[in-house]
């Protein structure tokens, strides 16, 4: 295997892994995002009861 397909399996590899970071920091967003929404809903129809 010559340098330049060392260096794009390397760059390759270093798009996944960085694609998989980013996607696990999106999911955490989301899961808090949702958590705090539902909250702020639970907290609205508890004013309105």
């Amino acid at each position: 295997m010559g340098v330049r397909e060392l260096a794009k399996q390397g760059q390759h590899t270093a798009n996944e892994v960085i694609k998989k970071a980013t996607q696990t920091v999106y999911e955490a967003n989301f899961k808090k995002f949702a958590s705090l929404t539902a909250i702020r809903i639970l907290a609205r129809s508890a004013i309105v009861v």
